[in-house]
C-alpha cells in the first residue's frame, strides 16, 4: 500500500502475477514522480483514491519543485520559505512555476503584465520604490514625504496604506525586511543641502 512509508523488497504479488502502481512502495513512487510533470501528477490523482492521497503529500510537491528548479530557475510566487508553507500552498506555488515554465517554452509565449502604471499624482514625485517579497505589494516613498504601500494585483490594484512622514527635506533610503509573518519597512533619513 502506498501510504506506508517504508522500503519494501520488490516481489510480484502471487495472486495477480503483475504489479499495479498502487502496489509500489511510497519511496519508489516518489522516485517516479521526479520524471513526471505537474500536469501528470494532477492527472495521476484522478485515477484512484490511494494515488490521490499520494499526490497530496508534501514530498511529492517538494520533489516537483526541485525538478523544476534544476531545469530552470523559475520564481516561485512566495515571500515565505517552502518549509513554512502548507501542503496546498506549496502545491499552488509549484503549479504556478510549472505554468510559467510551460509558457516560457512556447514558440510564442503569452505575455502577462508584470506591473501596472499607478497614478501617484497627489503625493508628488516618486523618490524611492521597492517591491515587497512575493510581488503583490510595492512600497513608494514620494518627495512629498509620504510612504505608501500599493497592491498591484490586477484585480485589486490601489493604495492600501499611506503614512505622511513630514520628511520631505531629507535624503531617504528605504529597506524592506521580511519576517516570518510580517514585512518591515525601514526608512533612513539624512540632511542634505537644498
Amino acid at each position: 500500500m502506498i501510504n506506508k512509508f517504508s522500503t519494501l523488497a520488490l516481489s510480484t504479488p502471487a495472486s495477480i502475477g503483475r504489479w499495479k502502481l498502487t502496489d509500489l512502495p511510497y519511496d519508489l513512487l516518489l522516485n517516479i514522480v521526479e520524471y513526471l510533470s505537474v500536469k501528470d501528477v494532477i492527472n495521476l490523482r484522478k485515477t484512484c483514491r490511494p494515488l490521490l492521497q499520494f499526490s497530496k503529500t508534501r514530498s511529492v510537491w517538494t520533489s516537483l519543485e526541485r525538478s523544476i528548479q534544476t531545469r530552470r530557475a523559475l520564481p516561485l510566487p512566495l515571500w515565505r520559505s517552502l518549509e513554512s508553507l502548507t501542503g496546498e500552498e506549496l502545491e499552488n506555488a509549484v503549479s504556478h512555476a510549472a505554468r510559467v515554465e510551460i509558457n516560457f517554452l512556447r514558440e510564442l509565449p503569452t505575455p502577462r503584465p508584470i506591473f501596472q502604471v499607478i497614478d501617484a499624482g497627489r503625493w508628488g514625485q516618486v523618490h524611492w520604490l521597492g517591491q515587497v517579497p512575493g510581488g503583490r505589494y510595492i512600497t513608494v516613498f514620494s518627495r512629498g514625504g509620504v510612504l505608501s504601500v500599493w497592491d498591484v494585483a490586477p484585480e485589486t490594484c490601489g493604495c492600501v496604506a499611506c503614512f505622511p512622514t513630514d520628511l520631505d527635506h531629507y535624503t531617504h533610503t528605504c529597506e524592506i525586511l521580511q519576517e516570518e509573518q510580517a514585512v518591515l519597512i525601514g526608512l533612513a533619513t539624512g540632511a542634505h543641502d537644498m
